[in-house]
């Protein structure tokens, strides 16, 4: 997930865009032709989505890919009232990882609780 997610951003940028596209030329590396290539930015934005908020059948996963360079000692990490089918969950990260904590405060869905609520 987080190496199709990077792998999709690092395809879609040229120096001064930074977007999903469909098609580069191959020689060039050029892009603008197809800019924004709107399917290809709601795939970025889906992978964004499930490296921070998932539904697997009836569970919930928080954070199950949330890249080790974003936990740093120092970062946060916020997301307000993803859209799940559970209803809108938030969650909070604050990265104190040079003390070997990172604290972490979860918003359970309202409208339905999941089965179980993993959170990595």
């Amino acid at each position: 997930m987080i190496l199709g997610f990077y792998g999709s951003l690092a395809y879609g940028m040229s120096r001064e865009t930074h977007s999903g596209v469909e098609v580069t030329r191959l020689f060039s590396g050029a892009n603008e032709p197809t800019l924004p290539h709107l399917y290809s930015c709601t795939q970025q934005l889906r992978l964004l989505r499930m490296m921070l908020v998932r539904e697997d059948g009836d569970d919930l996963w928080i954070g199950q890919a949330v890249p080790r360079p974003w936990l740093e000692a120092g970062n946060k990490i916020e997301v307000s009232g993803a859209p799940t089918k559970f209803g809108p969950v938030s969650l909070f990260y604050e990265s104190h990882a040079d003390r070997g904590e990172i604290l972490a405060n979860v918003t359970a869905p309202e409208r339905k609780m999941p089965r179980k609520l993993v959170m990595r």
